[in-house]
Order: C-alpha cells, then sequence, then structure tokens
C-alpha cells in the first residue's frame, strides 16, 4: 500500500496543499491516517483512499447533487422520502 503525504495528494486532485489541509482541518476532505500523536504529528493518506475520494466527486452538471434521497427532475434535483 502506497501511502502520500498532503503534497502528493493536492497534486493527483488539482488542488492546494491549503485545500487539503483545510478540509483535513473543517471536513470533507479525503480520509487519512494520523501517523504519530500531536499537532505536529505526521499525516499520510492511501492511493486508493484518494482515488475513491476523486471518483465521488464526479458531477454531470452543474445542478447534480447526487445523492440516494434524490431524484432528477425537469428542473433539476428534489429530495424525495422513502
Amino acid at each position: 500500500m502506497k501511502l502520500l503525504n498532503e503534497k502528493e495528494v493536492a497534486e493527483i486532485l488539482g488542488m492546494s496543499v491549503w485545500w487539503v489541509r483545510r478540509k483535513r482541518q473543517t471536513g470533507g476532505g479525503v480520509p487519512y491516517i494520523k501517523m504519530s500523536p500531536g499537532e505536529r504529528g505526521g499525516v499520510r493518506y492511501e492511493i486508493e483512499t484518494v482515488e475513491a475520494f476523486k471518483r465521488s466527486r464526479v458531477q454531470r452538471s452543474t445542478c447534480d447533487q447526487g445523492g440516494d434521497d434524490q431524484e432528477r427532475h425537469a428542473g433539476g434535483w428534489r429530495r424525495v422520502s422513502r
């Protein structure tokens, strides 16, 4: 299993290292592995996880919200109850 640092992740995603760090801090980013405890502890990412994260962000249009609780209709996406 190859582990990546945040610079390599940023390059794969086409984003900045700042973005990768910010998403890790605020949520919604790529799942990561904390290599050592504390604020300055090393963080690494599995290549498979980064690729899966990238694939999960694919959209077909600007109104494409996706998700299991939504369905497409003429005006875009709408939430449905199941």
